[in-house]
C-alpha cells in the first residue's frame, strides 16, 4: 500500500469502491491537490486543528 501511495494512483481505485466512504483529512493538509476531486466524488471531512493523522493529533 505504501510504495502504491507513494508512486501509484491510487485515488481511482478508492473512488471506484462500492460502498459509502468518508475520507478525513486534518485542517493543516486542505491544500492537498486532490481533495476537489474527493469532494466531488465523495463525503469529505476535515478535522480542525489536526495534522497528518488526525485520529491521533485531534481525536475529539
Amino acid at each position: 500500500m505504501g510504495e502504491q501511495a507513494a508512486h501509484g494512483d491510487v485515488l481511482p481505485e478508492f473512488l471506484s469502491l462500492p460502498f459509502p466512504r468518508m475520507f478525513v483529512y486534518g485542517a493543516q493538509q486542505a491544500s492537498l491537490p486532490y481533495l476537489p476531486k474527493l469532494t466531488a466524488n465523495g463525503q469529505l471531512a476535515q478535522v480542525p486543528h489536526s495534522g497528518h493523522w488526525p485520529m491521533y493529533s485531534n481525536a475529539t
